[in-house]
């Protein structure tokens, strides 16, 4: 037996940073010093699959490796867009919850927002504004220590202010 730390470091080159990386971003705690009786023991247990960005069919497919001798499925595909979405995707959770974490947030805030409390063109300022300040919250959620996030919304936060001031000098 071994921990599942010990099972990942064993991992081919590429699978294994993609594993350690799942497992620096995982939104819930796993003891990685739980012991495993095999390899695939210890990836089923080491990370959530379905909130990686490989995915949950590419981590069943490394599993039948180990299980049944299967082929390795290919690492995925690293250009600059890929790199790029996989590190956000690391920072800040699946794009696809993210998503929907925020526009979830945004539809709840419109429900209450009333428009004809303010003029069109400042509205729409607010409602991009918002939308924004939600946007670095669900991220913020998956890293709460990400401190960019919360810089980003003092930014938005002032932004509106200075709207509603440049709203009033044209009135």
């Amino acid at each position: 037996m071994k921990t599942i730390r010990e099972w990942i470091e064993e991992l081919p080159k590429g699978y294994r940073e993609l594993a350690l990386e799942n497992k620096r971003y995982a939104f819930y705690h796993i003891d990685w010093e739980q012991k495993e009786e095999t390899m695939v023991d210890a990836i089923n247990n080491a990370f959530y699959w379905k909130s990686t960005n490989e995915g949950r069919k590419f981590w069943a497919k490394v599993t039948s490796f180990y299980r049944t001798g299967e082929r390795l499925p290919p690492l995925p595909d690293m250009t600059d867009v890929s790199k790029l979405t996989t590190d956000r995707g690391a920072l800040y959770g699946r794009a696809y919850d993210h998503f929907r974490c925020t526009q979830g947030m945004f539809d709840e805030w419109l429900t209450r927002y009333q428009e004809t409390a303010i003029d069109d063109d400042l509205g729409k300022c607010l409602k991009h504004i918002t939308y924004m300040i939600l946007d670095k919250l669900a991220r913020a959620a998956n890293d709460p220590t990400h401190m960019d996030n919360f810089d980003d919304i003092q930014g938005y936060a002032s932004l509106w202010k200075k709207c509603v001031e440049a709203h009033e000098e044209t009135e």
